[in-house]
C-alpha cells in the first residue's frame, strides 16, 4: 500500500517537472536567453574585428590590403592576343562619330596622370577643411570632435588616396614603357590599352572606392558642423545604446564589452547636452524643443519595459545587473541636464529653461531606492543653484516637484522654505508654503492617481496622516529658524498659517516629534516615519540648519507664540474653526515651561517685539494675562496698570 502510494506521488512530482519544463513561460525564457546570448556574442565577435584588428590599426590594415590589391594588380595577365579586325573597326568608328578622332593610348595615358595628379589636390582640400571643420566642431561639442570613427574615416581616405596615386603613376609608367617599344609604331591606337586593360580595371575600381569615402569623408565633416544633425545622430545613438544594453547577455567574456558600450553611451550623452547648449545659446529655438522633445522619449523608454527581452521596467534590470555602470549613466544625464538647466537660466532663455527642467523631473526614476537617493542629491544642488527671488525659475521648479512623490520632496521643500526664511523673502515664502500643502497635504500632484485597493486603504490613509505630521514638523522646523534669525514678519506669518491650516492637535503632535528629533528631514535616507534613526553624514544633504544651542529657547518662544494665536482665533471664532475638540487643543506650554528659570526672560524679549509679529492677540489683555498664568509670571495690570500693548520696547 505504502509503495502504491509512493509511486503514485512520485509520478505526480515528475509530471509537475515536466509540465514546468516545457510550460509557454519557460519556452518563452529560454528563447528570450538564447537571444540574448546570440545577439551579444554576435556583436563581440565583430567588436573584436572591427575594434582591435581594424580600427585600432587603421594605417597597418590599409597597408596589408593594399599589399594584397599590388599582389592582384601584378598577377593581372595582359591581353596578349590582338583585337579582332572587326573590334578595331568597331571603336574606330564610335570614337570617330562620337568626336574623339584620334583618340588613343596617348590620350588614356594623359587622362590616368591627369586624375592621379589631382589627387594631390583633393588631399590638400581635405586637410584643410578638417582642420577647420575639426575647430568649429570642438567649439559646439568637444566630445564629438574626437569621435573615433571621424577620425578613422580620415586615415582611410588619407591611405586610400594615396594609394590610388601610386597604382595611378604605377600604369602609367607601365603604359609609357610599352608604348616607347620598336613595334608599337605598327600597333592599332588603342593596342596598349587593349594589353593592360584588367590593369586598367582595376585601377578605376579604386580610384572609384576613393572617390566613394572621399565623398562620404566631405558629407561627414560638413555635418559635424550642423549641430542640430549631430544632436540627432547622438540622441539616434543612445537610443541605439539603451536597445543593446537591455538585450545584452552577461558573461565574463563580455565584461570589456559592457564597459565600452557605457563608454560610448556616457559619451554620446556629453555630445547631446554640449549641442543643446550651443542650439540654446544661438536661439535656434525650434531645433532645440525637436531635441529635448526626443531625448524626452528616450527618457520615457528607460522608465518604461521592453517585449522583446521580456523586460517589465529597463532601469531597474539594468541597475540590477549591471550596478554602477548604469549608476554613473544616470548621474551623468542628471549632472549634464543640471549643468545646461543652470546655464539657460543665467543666460535669461526661460522658455528653453522651463522645457529643459520638465526634461529634468521626468528623469525621476520610481521604484529604486538607490535611484532615488542619486535623484534627491542632484535636485538638491539644483535648488542650491537656483535663483529663488526670481518667480519664473520658482515657479519651473515648484511645479516640476509636483511630478515627484510626497516622500521623496520633504527635504527639499524643507530646504527651499529655510533658505526663503534666512533670505527674508517673504512674497516667495508664501508661493512655496502654499504649493508645499497643496502638493504635501492636499496631495494635489501632477503624477497619475494610483487605484488603491479597499485592502490597501487603510495604509494609505496612515501614509497620508504620517506625510502631513512631517510637512507641520518641517513648518515648525522653519518657525524655530525664523525665531532664531529674528525674522518677525516671516515668523508671524508662519505661526498664522500653521494656527489657518491645521488644529491644535496635529500641532502638538508634530511639536512632540521635534523636540525628540530636532534634526529631522537633514538626510535623503530618512523615513518619514522615523527620521531619527538615520545618523550617517555621507547622506547628509546641505542645509542651513537650526542651531541646536538655541533649539530649546527658540522653541519656548514659538509656544508662546502658537499658544496665543491658537487662543485668539478660537476666541474670535474665525471663518475656518469648527466646533471639535481637535481645534479647542492648546500646545503644551504646562510642560514646556514647567522648573524654566528664564520664562520671565523669553515673555519679555516676545512682548518687546509684539509690534513686529503682526498678531493680533498681542492686544488681548485676556489672552495675555492667560499666557502670563500660564508661565506663572506676575500680571502686569497688577504690577503697573499698562497693558502689553501700552509697553514700551523693553531692553534685555
Amino acid at each position: 500500500m505504502w509503495g502504491w502510494l509512493t509511486n503514485r506521488i512520485k509520478k505526480r512530482i515528475d509530471t509537475e517537472k515536466v509540465k514546468e519544463k516545457f510550460s509557454s513561460t519557460t519556452i518563452r525564457e529560454k528563447k528570450t536567453t538564447l537571444s540574448r546570448f546570440t545577439f551579444t556574442s554576435i556583436m563581440y565577435y565583430r567588436s573584436k574585428l572591427i575594434k582591435n584588428t581594424i580600427s585600432e590599426n587603421t594605417h597597418i590594415t590599409l597597408v596589408f590590403l593594399y599589399l594584397l590589391f599590388l599582389i592582384f594588380y601584378f598577377l593581372i595577365p595582359p591581353i596578349n592576343n590582338a583585337a579582332s579586325d572587326e573590334t578595331k573597326q568597331f571603336f574606330d568608328e564610335a570614337l570617330t562619330s562620337g568626336g574623339f578622332k584620334g583618340f588613343g593610348d596617348e590620350t588614356i595615358r594623359y587622362i590616368i596622370i591627369t586624375v592621379t595628379s589631382s589627387l594631390a589636390l583633393v588631399l590638400s582640400i581635405l586637410s584643410a577643411m578638417y582642420v577647420f571643420t575639426h575647430r568649429e566642431q570642438k567649439t559646439i561639442s568637444p566630445s564629438v570632435s574626437n569621435v573615433t570613427r571621424k577620425n578613422g574615416l580620415v586615415v582611410f581616405v588619407v591611405l586610400m588616396v594615396i594609394f590610388s596615386m601610386i597604382t595611378g603613376y604605377t600604369l602609367s609608367a607601365n603604359m609609357d614603357s610599352l608604348m616607347k617599344q620598336e613595334e608599337y609604331a605598327n600597333q592599332h591606337p588603342l593596342h596598349v590599352t587593349n594589353v593592360l586593360f584588367y590593369k586598367i580595371c582595376a585601377w578605376i575600381a579604386i580610384i572609384i572606392s576613393a572617390t566613394t569615402f572621399v565623398v562620404e569623408l566631405i558629407r561627414y565633416l560638413f555635418i559635424s558642423m550642423n549641430p542640430d544633425k549631430m544632436l540627432k545622430n547622438s540622441i539616434m545613438q543612445i537610443a541605439k545604446n539603451l536597445n543593446i544594453l537591455t538585450g545584452f547577455y552577461t558573461r565574463k567574456k563580455f565584461n570589456n564589452l559592457l564597459i565600452e558600450l557605457y563608454k560610448t553611451f556616457h559619451h554620446n550623452i556629453e555630445s547631446i547636452f554640449q549641442n543643446l547648449k550651443f542650439l540654446g545659446d544661438h536661439n535656434m529655438n525650434k531645433d532645440f524643443d525637436e531635441n529635448v522633445a526626443a531625448l524626452s522619449e528616450i527618457i520615457k523608454k528607460l522608465k518604461g519595459g521592453n517585449s522583446r527581452y521580456d523586460v517589465e521596467n529597463v532601469a531597474s534590470h539594468l541597475l540590477e545587473r549591471d550596478g554602477l555602470h548604469f549608476v554613473g549613466i544616470y548621474n551623468s544625464l542628471l549632472r549634464n541636464t543640471l549643468s545646461l538647466l543652470i546655464h539657460l537660466y543665467k543666460n535669461n532663455h526661460f522658455n528653453k529653461g522651463k522645457e529643459l527642467t520638465r526634461l529634468y523631473f521626468l528623469m525621476f526614476l520610481d521604484g529604486e531606492d538607490s535611484l532615488k537617493q542619486h535623484f534627491t542629491l542632484s535636485l538638491n544642488e539644483f535648488l542650491d543653484s537656483l535663483d529663488t527671488s526670481n518667480e519664473r525659475q520658482l515657479r519651473d521648479f515648484l511645479n516640476g516637484l509636483k511630478n515627484l512623490p510626497e516622500d521623496s520632496t520633504l527635504i527639499i521643500y524643507k530646504n527651499l522654505i529655510q533658505k526663503l526664511v534666512v533670505k527674508k523673502n517673504a512674497e516667495m515664502l508664501t508661493t512655496v508654503v502654499y504649493d508645499f500643502k497643496e502638493h504635501i497635504i492636499d496631495g494635489k500632484t501632477k503624477r497619475p492617481k494610483a487605484i488603491v485597493k479597499p485592502m490597501f486603504k487603510a495604509i494609505a490613509a496612515q501614509n497620508q496622516k504620517n506625510l502631513k505630521k512631517s510637512a507641520i514638523v518641517i513648518l515648525l522646523q522653519s518657525l524655530v529658524k525664523a525665531i532664531e534669525v529674528s525674522h518677525y514678519g516671516t515668523v508671524g506669518f508662519l505661526v498664522k498659517y500653521l494656527v489657518t491650516n491645521f488644529t491644535g492637535e496635529e500641532i502638538n503632535n508634530a511639536y512632540q516629534r521635534l523636540k525628540q528629533a530636532p534634526l529631522s528631514f537633514t538626510t535623503i535616507f530618512e523615513s518619514i516615519d522615523e527620521p531619527d534613526n538615520v545618523s550617517d553624514e555621507n547622506t547628509e544633504i546641505g542645509l542651513i540648519g537650526i542651531n541646536i544651542e538655541t533649539f530649546d529657547y527658540c522653541c519656548k518662544k514659538m509656544v508662546i507664540l502658537l499658544y496665543g494665536q491658537q487662543k485668539y482665533v478660537i476666541k474670535e471664532a474665525l471663518w475656518f474653526v469648527e466646533d471639535d475638540d481637535s481645534f479647542k487643543t492648546f500646545i503644551e506650554m504646562d510642560n514646556e515651561f514647567e522648573n524654566c528659570p528664564y520664562s520671565s526672560y523669553i515673555f519679555k524679549k516676545i512682548e518687546s517685539s509684539s509690534t513686529k509679529y503682526g498678531l493680533l492677540f498681542f492686544k488681548d489683555k485676556e489672552i495675555m494675562k492667560d499666557i502670563r498664568d500660564k508661565l506663572k509670571l506676575k500680571s502686569l495690570d497688577e504690577s503697573d496698570g499698562k497693558s502689553p500693548s501700552e509697553s514700551s520696547s523693553l531692553e534685555v
